[in-house]
């Protein structure tokens, strides 16, 4: 195994260790600087994420950001074969963040 790939799947454990205990200790901000780290980092889960984050962001009412998250979801779902999950991240967006009323 390459020593990059090494590098990388340490980074990925050290923050995921740290959005569990920003988690278990109801740090929503600390676990929102967390995923979003795993977003760029975890490029073989960047859809999942994608979701968790918008899933923080919604938890802490800033639903702009959460409907930004969900459309990333949505194209790395998209993007990865994966349509029904795509569909259903388009409908979390929707429901976050409905479009305004012509």
């Amino acid at each position: 195994m390459a020593p990059r790939t090494d590098i990388k799947r340490t980074r990925i454990r050290t923050l995921r260790g740290r959005l569990d205990h920003a988690l278990t200790r109801q740090k929503l901000a600390a676990a929102v600087e967390c995923t979003a780290l795993l977003e760029t980092a975890d490029s073989d889960n960047r859809a999942r994420w994608a979701q968790r984050l918008g899933d923080l962001y919604r938890r802490l009412g800033q639903l702009e950001q959460a409907a930004q998250a969900y459309q990333r979801a949505a194209d790395a779902y998209a993007h990865d074969g994966l349509e029904r999950h795509a569909a259903a991240m388009t409908e979390t967006k929707r429901s976050t963040w409905p479009a305004p009323a012509l």
